[in-house]
C-alpha cells in the first residue's frame, strides 16, 4: 500500500490553443505598436518596434488568460473563503486610503508651490505608489498572520 500524497492531475490545453495565444499576442502587440506609431511624430517604424516589443509581455499574458487559462487553471470553489484573498482585500482597501491621502497631500504641495507636471508623470507616480503600497501591506499582513 502506497502512502504517497495524491496530487491533482496536470491539465494541459490543446497545442493549437497555445499557438493561437502566441499569434494573438503578436498581433495585439503589433497593433498597439502601430497605434502608438500613428500618434507620434517620430520615426514610425522605430516607434512601432519599440512599443510592440514593450507590450509583447502584457499581450502574451492577456492572450494566455483569454485562451489557455480556461484549460489549465482549476478555479477555487469558494474564493471568498480563501485566506490569501482576505489578505489581499485588506491590503487593497488600506492601500487605496493611503493613495487618496497621498494624492491630496501632493495636490496641496503642488498648489502651494505652483509647480506643474505632466499628466503622464502624475499617473505613473500614482500607479507605482499604489502597487508598492499594496505589495508592502500584503506582505506585512501575510507574514503577521501566517
Amino acid at each position: 500500500m502506497s502512502t504517497a500524497p495524491r496530487t491533482a492531475p496536470r491539465r494541459q490545453a490543446p497545442a493549437r490553443t497555445y499557438a493561437l495565444a502566441a499569434l494573438l499576442a503578436l498581433v495585439l502587440a503589433a497593433a498597439l505598436g502601430a497605434v502608438a506609431g500613428l500618434f507620434r511624430s517620430d520615426d514610425f517604424w522605430l516607434v512601432v518596434g519599440v512599443f510592440a516589443a514593450s507590450t509583447l509581455g502584457p499581450s502574451a499574458a492577456l492572450s494566455w488568460f483569454l485562451l489557455v487559462a480556461r484549460h489549465v487553471v482549476v478555479e477555487d470553489a469558494h474564493p471568498e473563503e480563501n485566506v490569501e484573498r482576505q489578505w489581499l482585500d485588506r491590503a487593497a482597501s488600506s492601500a487605496l486610503t493611503d493613495l487618496v491621502v497621498a494624492a491630496g497631500v501632493a495636490l496641496v504641495a503642488l498648489s502651494v508651490t505652483g509647480l506643474e507636471t505632466s499628466g503622464s508623470t502624475v499617473l505613473v507616480a500614482v500607479v507605482v505608489l499604489g502597487l508598492a503600497d499594496l505589495t508592502v501591506r500584503y506582505l506585512t499582513i501575510s507574514r503577521r498572520e501566517s
